[in-house]
C-alpha cells in the first residue's frame, strides 16, 4: 500500500515536468454569419455545422481551448449577409446565442462589436455572459485577461480591439495598444502561467510589427487577411489567422514541456455538407434571414418567409425566363459587352436571361434599328415579358418601350458605337479640359496619332453664352487655344501640353513662342474666336459629351476613361483603328 502511494505522489509532483497537449479551436471575424457560405466550389460553414464540429473535438481532446478573436457582430460594411439594422440585431442575437451553447472560452471584443452602439453591446455583454476580453478597452464585465487552466496548465488569455474603435465611439475609453499590452503582461507575470496567448482583430495586420516587442507571448490569433491563408512565426511566437465566416475551424495541437512549446501541428477543418447541424443550435435558428439563405435546385429560385423568424421558411419557384436580343458592331475596339450584360443582370434580379446575339450588320438588327430608332450600340432589347416579373419595378426607369420591346437606355447601360454615323476610318476626336490634372500626360502620349481637340465647353445659345467647370479663366484658355488652333495647326498640340503642364500659370505666352502673342490675344477677344469655339464644340453637343476624357474612333466608336490608357494600350487601340 505505501509502495502506491509513493508511486502516486511521484506521479502527481513530477507531472508538470512531463510533455502536456492541449488543442486551440479558433475562429475570426465571423460577423454573426449563421448559414453556410453560397460558394459554389465549398458551400461551407454555418453555426450549427461549427457547433457539431467542436462537441466532437471536446470528445477527442479533453484539454481543448476554443477562442475567437473578434468582430461576431452583424451589420459591418464587411458583412456579406448585411440587410438593415433590426435584421442585423436580431441575426446577432442568435449568433450570441450560439457561441455560449458552444461554450467559448474567450471572445475578443471586435470593432464590429460597436455597430449598433455601445448602449447594446453593454446590453449584450449583461445578458448573455460570454467572457469577453479587451486588454486595451475599458468597459464594464469586459476583463483585460483571463487564466484558464487546461490539463495542468495555466494558461493567460489577452485580447487588444483595434485602436481605430476610437474613430466610432468617441466616448469609449480606449489605451494604446503597447501601453496596455504591457501593462497587463506585467499583471499575469506575477501568474506564473505556462502559456500566453494573445488575439488580437487588428487592421492591415499591425500587431505584426507590436508582437516583436512582446517574446513573451506564445501564440497570436488574428483575423484571415486578403492573403492565402498562413499560419508562420514572428520570432518564437506562433501566428495563426482565422477563417472568414467561420467557414473552416482554425485548430492548433501544441506540446509542450517545461513552460515551452517543443511542438505544434496546425489544421483547417472544413464545416462541409457532411457534418450533421446541432439540434440545439437548429433549435434557435430560423430556417433564413433573406432570399439568399434558401438555396435551391438548378432551375429553380428560393424565397424566404417570415424572415428572422422561428417559423421561417424557403419556398422554391422556377426561375422566370426573359428574353434578351443584344445588338452589337462586328468590330468593337473597346466594346465590354459581357461586363455591360452583368450589370444589367443585377438589375433584372432573379431571373434567367436568355441572350440572342445579332450582327448589327444583319438584315433582322437593320430592322431593329430602325423600327427602334437604336443609334448607340450595343442595344440591350428586352422581350415585353419583362413587365411580368418583380424586377421590373427596378428596371422600368432604366428602360424605354419601343412597341413590343424594352430598350435599356444608353446612359445606364454605356455605349461603345455610334450606329447611325458614317465611319471615316483613322479619325481620332478627343474630348478634354486643359484644368484636367491628367490632360498634359495623356497629350503627350496621343500626340503621334494627331487627335483633333474638342474643349468640354457647353453653349447657352438663348444667352449667347458659354459655361465650363473652371468659369473665365478656364474660357479664356480656351478661346486663346482655338485660335492657335487656326493659326498654327502644326504647333497647337505643343502648345496645349505645356498649358496642361502649368494650367494654373498667367505666363501662357511662354507656351506660344513662335507666335505672334498680339494676333492670338486679338483673336481671343474678338466674335471669331467665339465662333470657333461654337464650331469646335459642335460634336460635344451632338454626341451630348459633357465630360472627359472622352474618345470617338473613326467617327463610330466612343468611350471615356477616368485614368490615361498607357501608352501600349492607345498604341494598341490606334493601330486598330486605321
Amino acid at each position: 500500500m505505501k509502495k502506491i502511494i509513493f508511486l502516486w505522489l511521484c506521479l502527481f509532483y513530477l507531472s508538470p515536468a512531463l510533455a502536456q497537449e492541449i488543442t486551440i479551436v479558433y475562429t475570426a471575424d465571423t460577423r454573426s454569419a449563421l448559414y453556410p457560405c453560397h460558394c459554389p466550389a465549398e458551400p461551407d460553414g454555418g453555426i450549427a455545422r461549427r457547433a457539431t464540429k467542436i462537441k466532437e473535438l471536446r470528445k477527442q481532446n479533453p484539454n481543448l481551448l476554443v477562442l475567437d478573436a473578434g468582430n461576431i457582430f452583424a451589420g459591418s460594411p464587411l458583412d456579406f449577409s448585411r440587410q438593415n439594422p433590426e435584421l442585423d440585431k436580431k441575426r446577432t442575437l442568435i449568433n450570441l446565442e450560439a457561441i455560449k451553447l458552444m461554450q467559448y472560452d474567450a471572445v475578443a471584443l471586435g470593432m464590429d462589436e460597436f455597430n449598433f452602439g455601445k448602449d447594446f453591446l453593454k446590453e449584450q455583454i449583461e445578458n448573455i455572459n460570454l467572457p469577453f476580453l479587451s486588454s486595451n478597452l475599458k468597459i464594464e464585465k469586459v476583463a483585460p485577461y483571463l487564466i484558464k487552466k487546461i490539463g495542468g496548465l495555466k494558461i493567460a488569455l489577452l485580447a487588444l480591439t483595434a485602436p481605430q474603435v476610437k474613430d466610432r465611439v468617441p466616448d469609449l475609453e480606449v489605451s494604446e495598444p503597447r501601453t496596455a499590452l504591457k501593462s497587463v503582461l506585467s499583471q499575469i507575470e506575477k501568474e506564473n502561467v505556462d502559456l500566453v496567448i494573445l488575439l488580437t482583430n487588428f487592421l492591415l495586420g499591425e500587431e505584426r510589427d507590436l508582437i516583436k516587442e512582446f517574446p513573451q507571448i506564445n501564440i497570436l490569433i488574428t483575423p484571415p487577411t486578403h492573403q492565402e491563408q498562413i499560419i508562420d512565426k514572428i520570432g518564437a511566437t506562433i501566428v495563426l489567422q482565422a477563417v472568414r465566416e467561420g467557414r473552416r475551424l482554425g485548430l492548433v495541437r501544441l506540446n509542450l514541456k517545461e513552460k515551452k512549446i517543443t511542438d505544434y501541428k496546425t489544421e483547417e477543418i472544413r464545416l462541409s455538407s457532411e457534418i450533421k447541424d446541432d439540434p440545439k443550435i437548429l433549435a434557435i435558428l430560423p430556417k433564413c434571414f433573406s432570399n439568399r439563405d434558401c438555396l435551391g435546385k438548378a432551375g429553380t429560385i428560393g424565397q424566404c418567409k417570415n424572415a428572422a423568424e422561428l417559423n421561417a421558411e424557403c419556398v422554391f419557384v422556377e426561375i422566370p425566363k426573359v428574353s434578351l436580343m443584344v445588338i452589337k458592331p462586328k468590330v468593337c475596339l473597346t466594346c465590354n459587352i459581357e461586363g455591360q450584360l452583368n450589370l444589367l443582370k443585377t438589375y433584372l434580379g432573379n431571373v434567367d436571361v436568355e441572350v440572342k446575339y445579332l450582327d448589327y450588320e444583319s438584315s433582322p438588327a437593320r430592322q431593329l434599328i430602325k423600327d427602334l430608332g437604336i443609334s448607340f450600340l450595343p442595344a440591350f432589347i428586352l422581350s415585353k415579358d419583362i413587365e411580368k416579373e418583380e424586377s421590373f419595378e427596378v428596371i422600368k426607369e432604366k428602360v424605354v418601350q419601343k412597341g413590343n420591346y424594352y430598350l435599356v437606355k444608353p446612359e445606364i447601360i454605356g455605349i461603345s458605337y455610334l450606329a447611325d454615323r458614317k465611319r471615316t476610318p483613322a479619325t481620332f476626336d478627343l474630348f478634354i479640359s486643359l484644368f484636367d490634372k491628367n490632360t498634359a500626360e495623356l497629350l503627350e502620349r496621343a500626340k503621334p496619332y494627331k487627335p483633333k481637340i474638342h474643349f468640354l465647353v457647353v453653349e447657352d445659345v438663348e444667352n449667347k453664352t458659354f459655361s465650363c467647370p473652371h468659369e473665365t479663366k478656364e474660357l479664356e484658355e480656351d478661346l486663346r487655344a482655338v485660335c492657335i488652333m487656326k493659326d498654327y495647326p502644326d504647333k497647337a498640340l505643343d502648345y496645349l501640353i505645356c498649358r496642361a503642364k502649368n494650367i494654373e500659370s498667367s505666363w501662357w505666352d511662354d507656351c506660344a513662342r513662335e507666335m505672334d502673342i498680339n494676333k492670338i490675344k486679338n483673336c481671343a477677344k474678338s466674335q471669331q474666336a467665339k465662333e470657333l469655339l461654337k464650331e469646335n464644340i459642335n460634336l460635344n453637343e451632338e454626341l451630348l459629351i459633357t465630360t472627359g476624357p472622352t474618345y470617338l474612333l473613326s467617327n463610330q466608336e466612343i468611350f471615356s476613361s477616368r485614368l490615361n490608357p498607357s501608352a501600349e494600350e492607345l498604341k494598341r487601340i490606334m493601330e486598330a483603328n486605321k
